[in-house]
């Protein structure tokens, strides 16, 4: 297609050149290394038995853990479930004294446990209705003291579920009735376990740890700052005080296992109706994540990454990945939060705590108390209205309401004008969360001609890319034409309304489950909608995915044809295959939609204004807009035993991104009628 044809298809509605484009410029900003905040939940605590006497599994790796911090001389955050640090202590008491030589930043992990079952019990829900008073009662209880699990093993020896005594305190003659050991360090719950065996409180990150009830166990006592203060991080009471990113780095997507460990199924990327991995795109190499992350990102502003995972899903990635990160720290830095070990202090110990506030000599003695309910209501009191964190860890979603303030549609862009909004765009990724929300782009960019429009940035950045893909430099300018929004973005109907189930809210909500028959009947429409999820079960993340530089280019030039007088709704990349890792590569044409394609855009045009060439670039699962809906859904079958979703049902599980109408779809990559052409 030549230069006519392109100005025919729209493609250059106007492109002003000269000098290269990024000759001009005043060089960036010297780049600051990513942060890396590395955290562990550490929730696995196993149930010792008479084949295995010994240390058990996540003791074996939390030392292995600890040691390979200690030779890296990095820090993590572990986030413990109390009978994990309990039985941490038991197995390996040397690592329990490493662990506070080396001042690692504790924080909590509610409940017992994810496997089932637990050692210790698990604290029974309220009953519906229940006062609140109820409510912190029950929970005080299991915070500070061992439950009786709901288990227990017959004259045989053998593990049976049910058990008379469950929920209630364990006495320390029952113990070894649950292959625990007769000592008083395990009579204390949850969260005082952890005090009891590290003499810290936990902090107050992502893990749990939240509200009144936490703060009469002594949480958010003053910690140190440094330069990693996330915005759902509280670490003195009332909302964080926010520095433009200086101190609040701009937050980048978390990497889980399923990014952390590509190509380990269950966890590979999941069309809908397609098993885990086929014809889906390649979960990229983390290392290679944050190298081309780390080349495209705009210079002289804070960057924090988030690095989650639980220890031992695959321990030598694991450290492959950790020592990669050490070995370049002009690149990347593991951070850790509370950076001068405030935590640790004599002060903010929690016997100094106890103390000060009830008058008490031991922790012995507040496993003792009942629950302080004046105190607990005071906090409450004080508290409201204060935000707290998001879901698991990132904040509620921004969604833009009411009419648009100073928002232009301009005739032209300059390209410094273009370099802004593809600068403030990478700022801005999205935070996809455990259960299915994938995030979207931000409503409007931010640049020094005002208020830019989702559907003008991609317009501008495109045509500045066929240009450089044409001339071998990037455009002074860029004349628009002022393009609709993806209109012809693929939309369907459920068959039912699927709701949030409060009662599944326990380590951040589930989605209602529905009948198998209101799920779409076309595959076809759905996974056109962007790049597919990868998870396991419930534990559904956003895909990280590479394109390479060619790629890219060849991807620009054909949606460039495609610009019309809208944004084009599902767009076509090439890219490496996940079910092809390993084996001879495999290339496929993938769908991704245009808010995706947005910030590969605003990667590819920073790489070019920086090295002077394109570059690969990465690409996120996201949804079209901010305002859409998105969560995990999992059907089920009626006619299952438990009448809801199980193992080989789930995998059916795919992300739904509701519908949106041609009007919604427009508003939100143009602003709707409040923008003024100029």
């Amino acid at each position: 297609m030549n230069r006519r044809q392109f100005v025919k298809h729209g493609a250059l509605a106007g492109v002003t050149a000269g000098t290269s484009a990024s000759a001009q410029r005043a060089p960036d900003p010297p780049r600051k290394p990513i942060q890396v905040v590395v955290r562990f939940h550490l929730d696995d605590p196993a149930i010792r038995t008479p084949e295995e006497p010994g240390p058990t599994r996540s003791s074996l790796r939390i030392k292995r853990l600890t040691e390979l911090l200690e030779k890296l001389g990095v820090k993590a955050e572990y986030a413990f479930v109390g009978g994990v640090v309990q039985q941490l202590a038991d197995d390996f008491p040397g690592t329990i004294e490493k662990i506070k030589a080396l001042k690692l930043p504790i924080a909590y992990h509610p409940g017992a446990g994810h496997t089932e079952p637990c050692p210790v019990g698990r604290g029974s829900p309220p009953p519906p209705g229940a006062p609140r008073e109820v409510v912190w009662e029950g929970l005080w209880n299991f915070e500070t003291r061992t439950l009786t699990p709901d288990w227990r093993f017959d004259e045989t020896g053998k593990l049976v579920r049910g058990n008379p005594r469950a929920q209630q305190p364990i006495t320390p003659v029952d113990l070894p009735l649950y292959r625990l050991p007769a000592q008083q360090s395990w009579l204390f719950g949850g969260w005082l376990a952890i005090q009891n065996t590290l003499g810290v409180t936990p902090l107050q990150t992502d893990a749990g740890g939240h509200g009144p009830l936490y703060e009469a166990l002594g949480a958010g006592y003053p910690i140190s700052e440094g330069e990693v203060v996330l915005p759902w991080m509280r670490p003195r009471p009332g909302p964080p005080a926010r520095t433009d990113g200086i101190r609040i780095p701009f937050e980048l997507p978390e990497l889980h296992e399923v990014h952390l460990f590509p190509g380990v199924r269950p966890t590979a990327p999941k069309y809908y109706r397609k098993a885990p991995g086929v014809d889906a795109p390649r979960t990229v190499d983390p290392a290679e994540w944050f190298e081309i992350l780390a080349r495209n990102l705009p210079g002289g502003k804070n960057f924090v990454s988030g690095f989650l995972c639980h220890v031992g899903a695959d321990w030598e990635r694991l450290e492959r990945v950790m020592s990669f990160l050490a070995a370049r720290p002009e690149s990347f830095r593991i951070a850790s939060f509370d950076p001068e070990s405030d935590q640790w202090r004599p002060e903010n110990a929690p016997l100094a705590f106890y103390r000060r506030t009830y008058g008490v000599g031991s922790l012995a003695e507040v496993r003792s108390m009942n629950a302080p309910l004046k105190r607990i209501h005071a906090l409450s009191e004080k508290s409201a209205g204060v935000p707290g964190p998001g879901l698991w860890g990132a904040p509620p979603p921004q969604v833009a309401t009411g009419p648009a303030a100073k928002i232009v549609r301009p005739q032209s862009l300059t390209a410094d004008q273009i370099l802004e909004a593809a600068d403030y765009l990478l700022g801005r990724w999205p935070q996809g969360t455990h259960d299915g929300d994938l995030g979207a782009p931000p409503a409007l960019l931010q640049t020094s001609r005002g208020a830019l429009s989702l559907a003008d940035a991609f317009e501008a950045l495109t045509a500045s890319l066929v240009e450089q893909r044409k001339r071998g430099r990037l455009p002074t300018s860029v004349r628009l034409r002022g393009l609709r929004g993806p209109v012809d973005f693929p939309v369907f109907d459920l068959k039912a309304d699927p709701k949030l189930d409060p009662e599944k809210a326990k380590t951040g909500y589930m989605p209602h489950e529905i009948p198998r028959e209101s799920m779409p009947e076309d595959p076809d429409v759905v996974n056109a909608q962007g790049l597919p999820p990868c998870g396991d079960f419930h534990v559904w993340m956003p895909t990280h995915t590479k394109v390479e530089a060619d790629d890219m280019m060849a991807a620009v030039e054909r949606v460039s044809g495609q610009l019309t007088g809208h944004v084009p709704g599902v767009i076509s990349v090439r890219m490496l295959t996940e079910d092809s890792r390993g084996r001879e590569p495999r290339w496929l044409e993938m769908k991704v939609n245009p808010a995706e394609f947005l910030y590969a855009l605003a990667q590819e045009y920073r790489a070019i204004h920086v090295w002077g060439k394109p570059g690969p670039v990465v690409m996120v699962s996201m949804k079209v807009a901010g305002s859409q809906r998105c969560q995990l859904i999992i059907p089920y079958t009626a006619d299952t035993s438990r009448g809801a979703a199980v193992g080989a049902v789930r995998f059916e599980g795919f992300i739904w991104r509701a519908k949106m109408s041609v009007e919604e779809l427009d508003r939100a990559w143009t602003t709707g009628a409040a923008g003024t052409r100029r």
